[in-house]
């Protein structure tokens, strides 16, 4: 009786087969690879699409990080540059912030074209941080610049001429105390 069950699937596919002709069933048996390659080669383009969407997105990942990477390093060299101003100020240093800041928005322009849209703001607040950034430090020159970057401008320079002055006053009273010649 379990016989009978196990082998009735197989009879009724038997007496399928037999009721198309030999033509057919070598027709079928002919279209069996044919299907089977277009089934392959429709994976294969399938596939090959994903692969290259996958290549075109590490390629802007890369560049991104990159990018990421150069504005890191623009900012802290830009806060280095100021601690190193605020300590010894020179031009040299004033160059070198205007070249990181460029550098910095740069950056900020390379990260806007690679991301998505909807994380342009970001992009706009690091900007305007950026822009802040450098208010701030041409404020500071613009400060320095009015106290003297060293001791032969601005007002150090006032200043060292006037304690000079104050001196040379001082040592002229002090030999007209001696006994000299008022």
């Amino acid at each position: 009786m379990r016989f009978i069950q196990l082998s009735l699937p197989f009879n009724r596919l038997n007496q399928l087969l037999t009721s198309f002709s030999v033509r057919t069933r070598i027709v079928v048996l002919a279209l069996v690879p044919v299907v089977g390659f277009l089934a392959n080669g429709l994976t294969y383009v399938s596939g090959e699409g994903e692969v290259g969407t996958a290549f075109e997105t590490v390629k802007r990942s890369g560049g991104l990080a990159d990018a990421s990477r150069d504005f890191k390093s623009a900012v802290t060299e830009m806060r280095i540059i100021v601690k190193d101003f605020s300590a010894t100020p020179s031009s040299d240093l004033v160059m070198s912030f205007a070249q990181a800041h460029a550098l910095a928005l740069r950056s900020l322009d390379s990260i806007a074209a690679s991301i998505d849209r909807r994380h342009a703001e970001n992009i706009v607040g690091l900007r305007k941080d950026v822009m802040e950034l450098r208010g701030n430090f041409t404020e500071l020159v613009r400060q320095q610049e009015a106290l003297g970057f060293d001791d032969s401008s601005g007002l150090r320079r006032n200043l060292r001429n006037a304690g000079n002055s104050v001196e040379r006053i001082i040592n002229e009273n002090m030999t007209w105390g001696r006994g000299g010649s008022p």
